[in-house]
């Protein structure tokens, strides 16, 4: 057997042996096929799922550069927890500031990477922008943002029909007929988005995907859809 390369693969590799954001790839099979370890493969499934937990808070919050996921980008965690300023600044600084008890000048110089946090207030960033996805609290308050904004209003009104739009690895249910796509359900009542955040709040990204996935089974083609990978979701007009 000719040796392993030791090579990164990403979720991308995975699509023909499963589905990295359902969790259900064949391990032993692409390592084989992949010629990497199990080890290497079950990273790059890992991977998927922790940048599935990103995309999806974005889509739901408008909070477009968000981590909390990955949890490696201090911007992007604080603007995950904090929101955007008043003005339209990437980081609410003030309310940031509020609650780490450092001055809002501080924040802004954390968020555009003149100065980095201290290792205990780094660990509190972390931490609440891991919360904000991994929580029901956290959820709720993610949800919440959509409620309140002028798009949520607008996809929850009674009688309202909405596009669901996502990017990413996908198609019918074989895998064989997944590629790397744009697609846009067709419009769908706001009994489904109401269902689609409740899904999110009560199962964090399992439950979210589930409900997504069956949206797309009865509002796009109307036969079983997969999803292989995510790297948008948005719910309403195109940003």
């Amino acid at each position: 057997m000719p040796p392993r390369r030791p090579r990164k693969i990403t979720g991308r590799n995975l699509v023909d042996y499963g589905s990295p954001v359902n969790r259900d790839v064949n391990v032993d099979e692409a390592s084989k096929k992949l010629r990497v370890s199990k080890t290497a493969v079950r990273k790059a499934m890992r991977q998927e799922v922790v940048n599935l937990r990103s995309v999806i808070y974005r889509g739901i919050t408008g909070r477009r550069d968000a981590d909390v996921g990955e949890l490696t980008n201090v911007m992007g965690m604080l603007q995950a927890v904090y929101g955007y300023g008043p003005r339209g600044s990437k980081v609410n600084a003030k309310a940031a500031a509020d609650a780490l008890g450092v001055s809002a000048a501080t924040v802004r110089r954390w968020a555009n990477g003149s100065q980095q946090p201290s290792p205990d207030h780094l660990t509190a960033i972390k931490t609440a922008a891991r919360q904000a996805a991994s929580t029901k609290a956290g959820r709720r308050a993610a949800t919440e943002v959509f409620r309140n904004s002028e798009r949520g209003r607008k996809a929850l009104a009674g009688g309202a029909r909405t596009r669901i739009h996502v990017s990413g690895y996908q198609g019918p249910e074989n895998y064989a007929w997944e590629r790397d796509r744009d697609v846009s359900s067709d419009p769908v009542p706001a009994a489904e988005i109401e269902g689609l955040l409740r899904a999110y709040e009560e199962g964090g990204d399992k439950g979210f995907l589930a409900y997504l996935t069956d949206i797309m089974n009865r509002w796009y083609l109307g036969e079983p859809w997969e999803f292989a990978t995510i790297s948008e979701f948005w719910i309403g007009d195109r940003r």
